[in-house]
């Protein structure tokens, strides 16, 4: 008789969610994404 048939392959994994942003105590990022997204003080001239 033949062989049967192979097992069709495991679907992919789904794709990591979005990183989220930094926090506002975080050195990296924090200053140009704090003044955008809580608007209490002005992003700095740099």
């Amino acid at each position: 008789p033949p062989p049967p048939p192979a097992p069709p392959p495991p679907p992919p994994p789904p794709p990591p969610p979005p990183r989220a942003p930094e926090p506002a105590r975080s050195p990296v990022g924090a200053s140009a994404t704090e003044g955008v997204t809580t608007g209490s003080r002005p992003a700095p001239a740099a």
